[in-house]
């Protein structure tokens, strides 16, 4: 499976001194340790665990998948001549608060910076040379005595952008893990399931070029709603709420 990186993520507040003095912020959380679970008996909290860590996988590989997928397409536009690989491999840090709900915030791994160099440059070279087809289907051409014939060379496509296309590929199959894998989580009606994203800061290749995060969030009670047959897969998409920073 092929990779390539991008990432979704809260936006960060910055506090006074005095304040973050008075308050500091707490530590990180591990997938490891439930905050909040009072109340909860040690097989509780163990199960808990379990399906926070089940649905991170889900996580993570619909990230890998956003990123095969891109870097299908982008193969095949250089002919195989090279492919965009993930600039590592993504980080998630889930966390559940009762009440509130599940929240994963998610580091895509950007596009290896090589790859993308040597891509973009194979990419525009090939361009230069490519047929301008004017609406024909993609596999014919029109000669000068107006024979059709198949074109042997590759069609411009100078609309493809790999940022915005992994961008694309990525948010897809969150929504999709979201929606499918999910179950998994014993989500109440009242509570939320948030996954936000964020292009690590050292990434060569800017994969969210206007947005530098991007929060994905769907309520327990629309998710039950699906699952239950009262909204089709369409209706529940439009519920979930998306914020771009």
């Amino acid at each position: 499976m092929r990779r390539v990186a991008l990432v979704l993520l809260l936006p960060s507040l910055v506090a006074p001194l005095a304040a973050r003095q008075q308050a500091p912020p707490p530590p990180a959380a591990s997938p490891e340790r439930v905050p909040q679970t009072v109340g909860m008996t040690g097989d509780e909290i163990a199960d808990l665990n379990r399906r926070i860590r089940t649905f991170q996988a889900a996580v993570h590989s619909a990230i890998e998948n956003g990123g095969s997928r891109l870097a299908d397409r982008a193969e095949k536009l250089v002919q195989g001549a090279v492919e965009l690989a993930m600039n590592g491999t993504p980080r998630i840090n889930p966390v559940y608060i009762p009440g509130t709900g599940f929240h994963y915030d998610v580091q895509v791994p950007d596009i290896l910076g090589t790859s993308f160099a040597m891509w973009s440059y194979l990419y525009k070279r090939q361009q230069q040379h490519a047929i301008p087809l004017a609406g024909r289907p993609l596999d014919e051409r029109v000669t000068a005595n107006s024979t059709v014939v198949k074109a042997d060379t590759m069609v411009a496509d100078t609309n493809f952008d790999p940022n915005t296309e992994y961008a694309t590929f990525v948010r897809q199959e969150l929504i999709e893990a979201m929606l499918e894998s999910s179950t998994v989580l014993p989500i109440k009606s009242d509570e939320k399931l948030i996954i936000s994203a964020r292009v690590p800061a050292e990434a060569q290749a800017n994969v969210l070029s206007h947005y530098k995060r991007i929060v994905l969030q769907i309520h327990g009670s629309d998710l039950q709603a699906y699952r239950q047959g009262q909204l089709t897969k369409d209706q529940v998409k439009e519920r979930v709420l998306e914020f771009r920073y």
